[in-house]
C-alpha cells in the first residue's frame, strides 16, 4: 500500500474530517465528539491520560477525553463534531464524558476503501459529506442509539448566543437570563447536556474559527486577533493543544490539503 502524499483537511461550520499517512500527535484536549479509526492492516495506539495505552482499529472519543494517539505509516482517519450537533449530543448521552471505547475491527474495515480514497485525493467534497454522514449514521448503529438526542431549547439559545460571541468571557448574568434560568441551574444544566462548561465551550468556538480562518487562508497575526488572542504564538500554543498541530502546516500544501465546505 502506498504511503505518501499530503494529509487531507475538510472542515465546514460543525465538524472536520482529518486523514493521513503519518499521525503521530501530542496529546490532546479536544472539545468534540471524535471517532479515529485505521484503514489498513495496522492498528492505531490510543493513549488515554491515566489509562493503560490501548491498540485498536476504530475508536469514539466523547467530548473532553484527553488522549495521544500515533498513527504513524498508518492510514488514518479523524471525524470530529461539535459538542452541541446531534450526533455529538446523543454519543455524549451514551457515553459519558470524557469516555473512550474501542469498536471492532470490523466497523474499521468496512471504512477502509472510502477513507482511502479520501486520503488519496480521490474524493470530492460532497463524498467526503457523505462519508461522515455514513460514520456518524453506523456509530449511532453500534451503541443502539434510537434517535439524535436535541438540546433543550433554552441551552439551544446560549449555545446558539456563545457561537456567534467575539468576546473571550463568558457573561452568566446574561446568558442565564437569555436562557430563563438562574445562573447555577444553567451552569449544571449546560454541563449535564453538552459534557462540557460554557467557557470550554466558547473556547472551542474559538479554536473552530481559528480553523476556519486558518484554512481560509488569513495571516496567523489576524487570525489571533479575530479570535481573541494576545498573538500569534499564543495562538500557535493553544492550537496545538487542541488539534496536535502547528497552525503554520495548515499552510504548506506538501503537507496537508485543507479545504473549507461553505
Amino acid at each position: 500500500m502506498q504511503q505518501t502524499g499530503p494529509a487531507q483537511l475538510f472542515v465546514w461550520s460543525d465538524g472536520f474530517v482529518w486523514t493521513s499517512w503519518r499521525y503521530a500527535g501530542n496529546r490532546t484536549h479536544r472539545y468534540a465528539a471524535n471517532l479515529v479509526l485505521s484503514a489498513g492492516d495496522q492498528p492505531l495506539l490510543l493513549e488515554p491520560e491515566g489509562q493503560p495505552a490501548m491498540h485498536c482499529k476504530a475508536a469514539l472519543c466523547a467530548v473532553g477525553a484527553k488522549r495521544r494517539i500515533d498513527a504513524t505509516d498508518i492510514p488514518f482517519l479523524s471525524l470530529n463534531l461539535d459538542p452541541d450537533t446531534p450526533a455529538a449530543l446523543t454519543l455524549h448521552r451514551l457515553l459519558g464524558p470524557g469516555v473512550i471505547r474501542t469498536l471492532s475491527d470490523a466497523f474499521a474495515s468496512a471504512f477502509a476503501t472510502p477513507t482511502l480514497e479520501v486520503l488519496g485525493g480521490r474524493a470530492d467534497v460532497q463524498q467526503v459529506r457523505k462519508l461522515a454522514g455514513t460514520l456518524i449514521h453506523a456509530v449511532g448503529q453500534q451503541l443502539g442509539a434510537t434517535e439524535d438526542v436535541q438540546l433543550d431549547d433554552r441551552i439551544r439559545r446560549v449555545a446558539n448566543r456563545l457561537r456567534q460571541q467575539s468576546e473571550p468571557q463568558v457573561c452568566l448574568s446574561e446568558l442565564a437570563e437569555l436562557a430563563g434560568l438562574s445562573p447555577s441551574h444553567l451552569m449544571h444544566l449546560f454541563r449535564e447536556q453538552l459534557g462540557l462548561s460554557m467557557r470550554n465551550f466558547l473556547l472551542w468556538q474559538k479554536m473552530r474559527q481559528a480553523l476556519r480562518r486558518i484554512v481560509l487562508g488569513e495571516p496567523l497575526t489576524q487570525v489571533a486577533h479575530q479570535c481573541g488572542f494576545a498573538d500569534s504564538a499564543h495562538l500557535t500554543r493553544t492550537f496545538q493543544a487542541f488539534y496536535a498541530i502547528r497552525p503554520s502546516l495548515l499552510r504548506d500544501r506538501n503537507y496537508v490539503q485543507a479545504v473549507y465546505l461553505e
